[in-house]
């Protein structure tokens, strides 16, 4: 846990200088750098760290950073992902059930997102590959700034996939 705050800590102050202008007079603009930056630090620290407040920080950085991109990271995918990945591991929580999303800890073992994946769209025909293993194929009507995720949970020994249209 002290990792990923740590994370947080030092990606916030550089989020503050990117929207302040200060890299745009040093790196040159504050939408795109050709490299690795905060991105993937603040997406690894909302879906893999397991405390809700601190994931929720890290998706509101990503939100403030946005839009940015930083080599293959595009900020908005990114915060629609890991939104998505918030939004899974908490259900059960929050308005409709007994513990308030404030009292959130750790999310259930079963609700835990193992992986995410992408799929390959074909007219029309979304296929996603886990583990070199080509799962079901569906239909998905795609549109602009959409992509086919696939959120994957081991529920016993079996794998559970949810596709989930992502727009940004």
């Amino acid at each position: 846990m002290d990792k990923f705050e740590a994370i947080l800590t030092l990606a916030g102050s550089i989020v503050a200088k990117i929207v302040d202008g200060v890299f745009d007079q040093q790196c040159g603009s504050r939408y795109f750098s050709l490299d690795m930056g905060v991105l993937p630090a603040l997406y690894f620290v909302a879906i893999r760290c397991r405390h809700f407040t601190t994931r929720q920080r890290a998706l509101l950085l990503l939100k403030r950073v946005a839009p940015r991109r930083e080599g293959m990271w595009n900020s908005q995918i990114l915060v629609a992902i890991a939104a998505q990945v918030i939004r899974l591991e908490s259900e059960g929580y929050g308005p409709d059930s007994q513990t308030p999303v404030c009292d959130i800890g750790f999310p259930v073992e079963e609700s835990r997102i193992i992986d995410v994946v992408g799929g390959t769209v074909r007219n029309g025909m979304c296929t996603v590959h886990v583990d070199k293993t080509e799962v079901e194929p569906s239909i998905i009507p795609l549109r602009i700034r959409q992509q086919v995720v696939g959120f994957v949970r081991r529920r016993g020994d079996k794998l559970e996939i949810e596709y989930c249209n992502v727009v940004w």
